[in-house]
């Protein structure tokens, strides 16, 4: 079903199966009270279209999730008129799915989304999951310098000492310097799994249908993730409880609600993945950041929607170069440009360095 924009279907009930997010429905099949609607814009497609979205449970009935979507649809009895789902039911039931190929400029669905829902040269879907500039790992600079740690990960980074090897020597260093309970890392792993192994160069399903699990790019970033657990660099997963039909449910440290923050609070973990719409969240657990005045000679070079990366960008503003180098980030596409921040005094540079007046007093 494609939606095209201003188009009143006539308050037409879309049924929407999200086979990730079963939790979002009680046993009756209706949306739980308390559900957080906070990545659903359900309420916004409803006013657009003059439709109405009702999420439905996807009826098995002992056929494993592939054949369960595909089946009902074959007999011209589909669940629903939108499947949601992870990637081994977007590549089995390809053949079954919506082309919208033709709809993707149409749709103004950006090339970061459109990527991984690209199978066999056609565009079936979209997504927020899978994607290597989705996760980022988030960490408070003002704790790690609490704790003597002279360099952040970042630095890290950018020195070009942040391959496997460096990374542990890195966590090793930090947990000398935690106390007893914290950990230098903790990820949930489905989100390592997507992310880690990215990083390095193989994703676990590409846009040509291929399932990587066994490429050695993916073994090795796994490989290296579990090691960590096993030396206690990383947060331990617990059993929580085992039900009476065996299921298991697991305590998994990772999000920002453990992360240590500010000096002189430490969490159960420093380092943790975190997506783009936890952004917010880390914000206001580090506390760490501020406003920079910067100013650019090309009007045309930042638009709304875009991001701004600068690297080292308080090191420049204490120095007071003239020119600062940053990076624009728009629909996949980089773009360099130069920056300055005018003409500050050096009590202003600190000022801004420091993120805002309190910091720079209590300094």
């Amino acid at each position: 079903m494609i939606l095209r924009v201003g188009i009143d279907i006539g308050s037409t009930t879309v049924k929407v199966v999200v086979l990730d997010e079963e939790n979002k429905l009680d046993d009756k099949g209706n949306v739980k009270s308390d559900y957080t609607k906070k990545r659903d814009i359900a309420d916004q497609l409803e006013q657009k279209y003059n439709i109405k979205i009702e999420y439905a449970k996807l009826n098995t009935d002992g056929y494993d999730e592939i054949s369960a979507v595909v089946t009902p649809i074959t007999n011209g009895e589909a669940h629903a008129d939108i499947f949601c789902g992870r990637e081994s039911v977007m590549i089995g039931a390809r053949e079954y799915l919506a082309d919208i190929t033709a709809d993707v400029d149409q749709l103004e669905i950006g090339s970061t989304y459109i990527e991984p829902g690209t199978f066999g040269g056609k565009v079936l879907g979209w997504t927020y999951d899978d994607m290597g500039n989705a996760y980022v790992l988030a960490y408070s600079r003002s704790y790690l310098k609490s704790i003597g740690m002279e360099k952040t990960p970042t630095d890290m980074f950018m020195e070009g000492k942040w391959d496997y090897d460096s990374c542990r020597t890195y966590l090793s260093d930090l947990k000398a310097k935690l106390p007893d309970g914290t950990y230098p890392i903790s990820v949930h792993p489905n989100h390592w799994s997507s992310m880690g192994p990215a990083a390095n160069g193989v994703v676990r399903v590409d846009s040509d249908s291929n399932v990587n699990f066994l490429e050695q790019g993916y073994i090795s970033a796994m490989e290296f993730y579990r090691s960590l657990v096993v030396d206690q660099l990383a947060g331990q997963t617990e059993i929580k409880e085992i039900t009476e039909t065996g299921g298991i449910s697991l305590d998994i440290p990772y999000g920002t609600g453990d992360m240590s923050g500010k000096a002189g609070e430490p969490g159960k973990y420093v380092l943790t993945m975190v997506e783009a719409w936890q952004f917010e969240d880390v914000l206001k657990k580090t506390e760490d950041w501020g406003i920079v005045p910067f100013l650019t000679q090309d009007k045309d070079a930042l638009s709304k929607g875009c991001y701004v990366f600068v690297p080292h960008v308080r090191e420049a503003i204490l120095s007071g170069n003239e020119a600062i180098k940053a990076y624009v980030i728009r629909e996949g596409q980089v773009k360099e440009i130069t920056l300055s921040i005018g003409g500050l005094t050096p009590d202003e540079k600190k000022v801004i360095a420091a993120g805002c007046l309190i910091n720079y007093y209590r300094d």
